[in-house]
């Protein structure tokens, strides 16, 4: 059974988020402030590209789709 605090099961996978919630969970900076990000997307689909990036502070790697 799903617990965390302010987030809701609606069925199908979906989930609901209290605004409270929500507002924890999202970032107003840039992400071009955060992390380097590689222009040529390494996987491509009709739904997104999927990017490499490196995290400017601590340096770790990751991928986002966008």
């Amino acid at each position: 059974m799903f617990t965390e605090e302010g987030i809701f099961p609606i069925g199908d996978g979906l989930l609901d988020v209290d605004a409270e919630r929500l507002k924890g969970l999202l970032v107003s900076h840039d992400i071009n402030e955060i992390y380097e990000v590689e222009q040529t997307p390494f996987a491509s689909n009709s739904y997104s590209n999927t990017n490499t990036t490196k995290q400017l502070f601590p340096f770790a790697a990751f991928a986002f789709a966008d």
